[in-house]
Formats: structure tokens, sequence, C-alpha cells
């Protein structure tokens, strides 16, 4: 309980019918109303980041949201990131109405509705529809910043994973690239966590070794892959 009402506070239900109502709307104009459902009831739950360091000690949860629109309020940092997109693609108004419904989610718990106490709604929940589509917009528009001062060759972004290689960069000029990049990131209200002047990383699942110039398959530590018989007809 306390991973929700600390953030998070009690929404009433005009809240969930206006939402439902635009969604509706939108529905009805792109002529899938016929099977576009409304927002459902479905329990927030949470997972416990056990492969984080220092876990027993302090463990961490993520809260996962799985109510969500079918049709999917919005950040400036997302609108940002649209005029950004908009200075190389022709995005129709509409669209963009879209996309900024879609924002709209209310996270539920044991019958109640909460939203967040300092943005109204939440932005991206976890396995939303279009999640991964606004996640890599948005991190072309920080990029973008970060390629204006670093180069787009040095610096780059997968998600919410960042990698960065530098040359012949001492100690004192790495502190200040990497203060200068997390500056960069909460002037767009962001947070991030930067490791400096490391040889070796695990980036995704590969291994980067600027040691030898060699680069190999990672798995996280308890990731077991599940295999599938090659003759198997499972969908």
């Amino acid at each position: 309980m306390n991973n929700i009402t600390s953030t998070y506070k009690e929404a009433n239900t005009d809240v969930i019918r206006n939402i439902n109502n635009e969604a509706k709307d939108i529905a009805a104009n792109l002529k899938i109303d016929d099977r576009a459902e409304c927002m459902t009831d479905r329990q927030a739950f949470i997972t416990l980041k056990d492969h984080k360091d220092n876990f027993q000690n302090k463990p961490i949860c993520r809260l996962i949201n799985p109510a969500k629109s079918e049709i999917g309020r919005i950040k400036k940092l997302l609108t940002d990131s649209i005029n950004f997109a908009k200075q190389y693609i022709n995005i129709p108004d509409r669209d963009v109405y879209i996309i900024m419904q879609s924002r709209k989610s209310i996270l539920f718990n044991n019958g109640t509705a909460w939203i967040e106490k300092d943005n109204g709604f939440l932005d991206v929940t976890m396995d939303c529809y279009d999640g991964a589509e606004v996640c890599e917009l948005v991190g072309l528009f920080i990029l973008s910043g970060l390629c204006n001062t670093y180069g787009k060759e040095s610096i780059g972004l997968y998600r919410d994973d960042g990698l960065a290689v530098f040359k012949n960069t001492p100690g004192p000029q790495a502190e200040r690239i990497r203060k200068d990049i997390d500056k960069h990131f909460k002037n767009h209200g962001q947070n991030i966590t930067i490791q400096t002047n490391l040889k070796i990383v695990n980036y995704l699942d590969v291994t980067f070794n600027l040691n030898n110039g060699t680069f190999y398959p990672y798995r996280k530590p308890n990731n077991q892959p599940l295999c599938i018989n090659a003759k198997s007809n499972h969908p």
C-alpha cells in the first residue's frame, strides 16, 4: 500500500467516466467502437526487483498498473517530444489528441481508483499498447540534445538504457560529463543513474570489453532461458 500512497491520491468516479467518454468518442470517429472496450477495474500489483544489488537489505518494488485505456494527461516532456518530431514528419492534430488521450489512466487498488498527486494521471503504464513508441519518441528528443553536445557517434539510447563512449577522457572530465548529462535529464523532469570510467559494461544482452575490444552475449543473473522443442506445435 505504501507504494501507492507515497505518490498517488484517491480519484473520484467522474475522472474514470470522463476518460472513458473521451475514448468512446475517439473510437467512434475511428469506427472501432464495436470492438474497443472501456477502461477496466484491474487490480494493481507490485513486482520485486530482486536482481538489484543489496536487495536483501533494501528491497525495491516496481508498481505495475494493468488498467489502461483501449485508446491508451500528458506531461510537458511528451508535448515537447511531439513538437520535436513535427520538425521531421507530419503528425496530424487528431493523432496528437489520440496520443494525449491514451496517456490518461487510473490505478486501481481493492476497487478504489487512484491518480498521481503531482500530475493527476499516469503517463505510460507498464505494458500499455503504445508504451514502446512513446518511450522511443521521448528518448529521441532527449538524445537529440545530447548529440548536439557530444555527437551522435558517441552516445546512444535504447528505451530507458543508454550507453556512451568517450576516448582519452580523464576522471575529472568524465565527472563533468556525467553531471552535464544528469542535468540535461533533470531539465526534462527525469532522473538518471550514471556510471563512469567503465572498461567493461553489460548493456542490454551484450557485454562490451574495451580492454581487448571484444563483445559477447550477456544474461542477467537468475535469468534462465526457456527452451522449446523444435518440433513443438505450441503457438
